[in-house]
């Protein structure tokens, strides 16, 4: 991957990431993130939506320890 292509993704990503933990951490219940992500795995739980943002957080990282 290209040092413009891993910043390009990055970037996304961690936008993607932030509207994700800010309806976690918004929504009253799990249907309430299931609501507003629309083409985002449905999920079961919140823990379960913490946990793929915990993933793509990772993700993240793995990506910005690539560009280095």
């Amino acid at each position: 991957m290209t040092p413009d292509l891993a910043k390009t993704a990055d970037h996304y990503l961690s936008n993607y990431l932030g509207d994700l933990e800010y309806w976690i951490d918004t929504c009253a219940d799990v249907n309430g993130v299931n609501f507003h992500t629309a083409v985002t795995p449905c999920f079961d739980s919140l823990l379960e939506a913490r946990q793929y943002a915990a993933d793509i957080k990772r993700f993240i990282q793995t990506l910005e320890e690539s560009k280095s």
